[in-house]
């Protein structure tokens, strides 16, 4: 599997957002603002979205996917980082090798995308 470079950054949410964009494809556009608290992107689409949502207390991240305008469910899993060498999860998130881990967290994010209902395709909800 070719994986893009994922290069370091002062900010650690938009780095996580582009190692799981460079997973899961460019069809995931990132939707989270400027000093977001966690990475969200968007297949418009396909009219879904994931999350990944890091925990700098247990230096975990909360992965999550969902259908947009959806009934609230949302699959999720954690992924455990090992930080080791670097000061925490911020840093790591920062300059550390998130090659690996983005292939981890895209597959993860793949199988909570498996597990959502299937959209309607009308608009009334699939009542006709």
């Amino acid at each position: 599997m070719n994986t893009p470079s994922i290069e370091p950054t002062l900010d650690p949410v938009e780095r996580l957002a582009a190692a799981v964009r460079a997973g899961l494809g460019e069809a995931w556009e990132p939707t989270m603002g400027p000093s977001a608290p966690a990475a969200i992107l968007t297949n418009a689409s396909a009219g879904r979205s994931v999350g990944a949502d890091p925990d700098p207390e247990t230096c975990r991240i909360t992965l999550q996917a969902w259908i947009d305008g959806g009934d609230g469910v949302t699959p999720t899993a954690i992924y455990t980082a090992d930080i080791s060498g670097h000061r925490d999860l911020a840093h790591w998130l920062s300059c550390g090798n998130l090659t690996e881990p983005a292939v981890v967290m895209a597959q993860t994010l793949r199988l909570l995308l498996s597990q959502l209902p299937s959209r309607p395709d009308s608009q009334d909800g699939g009542n006709r």
